[in-house]
């Protein structure tokens, strides 16, 4: 008798157990973020919790550019400005101290140099933002408003003279097929005191003008510039999409715009307001990059890392996790193309990475 008992509880208790399983395993977790829609803008409220815990970043340097062992004058890089890459992994970087460019091949042995300082043909004497696009190179010079033309081979192509000094693009960056160059200019104003201009202005695929995407006024009647920088932008962007965000210490908001410049999405998170080591507040975001996938970086501040690369990852607007890059202390990182590349602005090291 009891072992018939036994056998129909077991028969009753064991679908019992099977339907409970199923049912929590098909339990939507609690969602880290919301979506909605206000009045045609896609707002993301994320919260501290990452949508993907296991997301990682692994890199591998595969070069290296030593200038503290570099004994060629004509191979010193004095001072690197910024740095492009080509579609053979080329690297082009800009010496802002000597005016001159120096390639290296894809594996970071050098190539040559070229460019020279002036404001003839060919030459240039406050370069902008180096840019490749397919087998050319692009240069702005600020002192003649023109735009450098070479080819990778670095043959000089072509001067372009644009003719409007507020609309010229000073530092140019891709943009898909376009390009965005911000401007800041800080101006005395009677009324106002010290007032700084912010314009990112978006240009067609040569470099003429098309239309302001986003301006942007601060003023401080006291007169104080610090006052002013503190309150400034920061920006980034990959093919389709800008980000914007205005430096805060208790919010934490990135606007997202298309490449027409209309406005199409906010990015929240939830944030609390944190001191630094030196007891005054920090900016809830210091810089913002994207990746070769278009995920958003946002570098915050983190007490439990201080000195270490803490950067906030969100894809389609969703906070992905916090990840740590782990590289050299004293380096400055920025994603370009496929790679991230690395240069120490103490003795102009450059290391490149896959990811």
């Amino acid at each position: 008798m009891k072992k018939e008992l036994k056998m129909k509880l077991t028969k009753i208790i064991i679908p019992i157990v099977f339907t409970l399983l199923i049912v929590f395993s098909c339990t939507k977790k609690e969602a880290t973020y919301k979506q909605y829609d206000l009045n045609g803008i896609r707002i993301t409220e994320n919260s501290t919790t990452p949508a993907d815990s296991t997301f990682r970043i692994e890199l591998k340097e595969v070069g290296f550019i030593d200038m503290e062992n570099e004994t060629d004058s004509n191979r010193y890089i004095s001072m690197i400005a910024n740095i492009d890459i080509d579609s053979e992994g080329n690297l082009y970087i800009m010496d802002i101290m000597k005016r001159i460019i120096h390639k290296y091949d894809k594996n970071c042995n050098f190539v040559k140099t070229f460019g020279r300082m002036g404001n003839g043909p060919g030459e240039f004497e406050y370069p902008g933002t180096i840019n490749v696009r397919k087998d050319s190179i692009f240069i702005p010079n600020l002192t003649t408003l023109q735009i450098i033309k070479y080819d990778t081979d670095g043959n000089f192509i072509v001067n372009k003279r644009m003719n409007d000094v507020s609309k010229f693009p000073s530092y140019p960056k891709k943009f898909g097929k376009r390009y965005v160059s911000e401007s800041i200019n800080i101006l005395p104003d009677e009324e106002k005191g010290i007032v700084m201009y912010e314009d990112i202005n978006l240009y067609d695929s040569r470099f003429n003008f098309i239309k302001y995407l986003y301006k942007n006024e601060y003023y401080a009647n006291a007169g104080e510039t610090d006052e002013l920088v503190e309150k400034a932008l920061v920006i980034t962007f990959n093919d389709s999409l800008l980000y914007v965000y205005e430096k805060s210490i208790d919010k934490y908001q990135i606007d997202v715009f298309d490449n027409e410049g209309i406005k199409v999405g906010e990015i929240r998170k939830n944030y609390r307001r944190i001191k630094d080591t030196h007891d005054s507040y920090v900016h809830s975001v210091t810089s913002m990059v994207t990746d070769k996938y278009g995920r958003l970086w946002v570098s915050v501040y983190d007490e439990s890392n201080p000195k270490k690369y803490v950067y906030e990852v969100f894809d389609n607007d969703i906070f992905i996790n916090r990840v740590v890059l782990e590289i050299e202390e004293g380096y400055y990182r920025y994603f370009v193309e496929d790679k991230l590349v690395a240069v120490n602005r103490d003795n102009n090291n450059v290391k490149v990475y896959e990811y």
